[in-house]
């Protein structure tokens, strides 16, 4: 069921999946009058390339879809929930080691390990806006992740603490790669860079403490106007 599903939304992170081949990617290159004052921009994928389609964007755009649906903070929440319920169930950390395994596979070819290293960065960025949102009290920060789903989508701070943890452990397994290409040496320590800096930057000030939750009104102690201090009276 949920792990099956897993698979087949992991797989559409596969480089293999993402690259084009170079007949197609000559057909959606876009004609130099979509770049003028006239052109319709809103059709394009926004792109480093200038008049040229960029499929590492368009790839970066396909795997952003993929991790953002299932890093969201309530199904990372429900995940934790459900493995509380049930040591069995599909664990939060088995989900991020199964994109992890696959954002840093081998490559067939080298023409797919720049794809490899975008999926690897947007995988990263997205850990760490999951963690982020659980930061200044559960207040989302404006990130890519939260953009996404509305200042309503804050990590719980269970969810951010596995997922500073499970961080430190990629940082550690980055740190320990062998026989790598100079590129993906350079990617690798560049990452963990920046998961070093996600980990050693200050939290914002903030009262320290859990955001409370508001209880639902209706008896026999509620919310309601005529609720508000149930207490005050005994």
């Amino acid at each position: 069921g949920q792990r099956a599903a897993l698979a087949s939304l992991i797989a559409t992170l596969d480089p293999a999946a993402l690259d084009l081949p170079d007949a197609t990617l000559d057909l959606l290159t876009p004609t130099l009058d979509s770049f003028g004052p006239s052109g319709h921009r809103e059709e394009l994928f926004d792109n480093k390339t200038g008049p040229m389609f960029d499929l590492l964007s368009a790839a970066d755009t396909a795997a952003e879809e993929t991790l953002t649906a299932l890093l969201h903070p309530e199904r990372a929440a429900r995940l934790i929930e459900t493995e509380r319920r049930n040591p069995q169930a599909l664990r939060f950390e088995e989900v991020l080691s199964a994109i992890e395994a696959r954002a840093f596979a081998d490559t067939a070819t080298s023409r797919q390990a720049e794809i490899a290293r975008t999926v690897q960065t947007r995988f990263v960025s997205t850990l760490i806006d999951l963690a982020e949102g659980g930061a200044a009290g559960g207040e989302a920060q404006a990130s890519s992740l939260f953009l996404a789903f509305g200042p309503g989508a804050s990590a719980s701070p269970a969810v951010a603490a596995r997922t500073d943890a499970y961080l430190k452990g990629l940082r550690d397994r980055l740190a320990r790669s062998q026989t790598l290409s100079t590129a993906d040496a350079a990617q690798r320590a560049w990452l963990a860079s920046r998961i070093d800096a996600h980990l050693s930057r200050p939290a914002p000030a903030s009262i320290p403490s859990a955001p409370s939750v508001d209880t639902p009104p209706g008896s026999p102690i509620g919310d309601g106007s005529s609720e508000e201090c149930w207490f005050c009276d005994l």
